[in-house]
């Protein structure tokens, strides 16, 4: 089973905000969220830091790649900045992520960082 870690920053006034959020995101993808944890962004007070991860039984790094790229763009839906993409490299199996920052815009989802982990 593959892991797909997640690291979500928003900026909002309450913590309920996020969690609605990211209710309306796990509807969207059909996944569970595990071992979600959700903390104001020690660095801007401004931004509550969700960290959770996704399981995948997808097993061919072709398709786990994909299924990743369209978790990023669901989470970014509407918002019409891009994902900074790593990888996947050829000779390393492991190595694929996703980068989003939003320092410009004016939508609450500011910066995410998603990464796969082949099991």
């Amino acid at each position: 089973m593959s892991k797909i870690h997640f690291t979500i920053n928003y900026e909002i006034k309450t913590k309920r905000k996020l969690e609605k959020f990211l209710e309306e995101y796990k509807g969207k993808i059909d996944f569970e969220l595990g071992e979600l944890k959700i903390d104001r962004y020690w660095k801007i007070q401004e931004q509550f830091q969700a960290v959770f991860y996704i399981e995948s039984d997808l097993m061919e790094k072709e398709l786990l790649v994909y299924q990743t790229l369209v978790l990023a763009n669901k989470l970014s839906l509407g918002i019409s900045n891009r994902w900074i993409i790593m990888g996947p490299y050829e000779n390393e199996d492991r190595h694929f992520e996703c980068i989003f920052d939003n320092k410009e815009g004016n939508k609450p989802l500011k910066w995410a960082h998603i990464q796969l982990e082949i099991g």
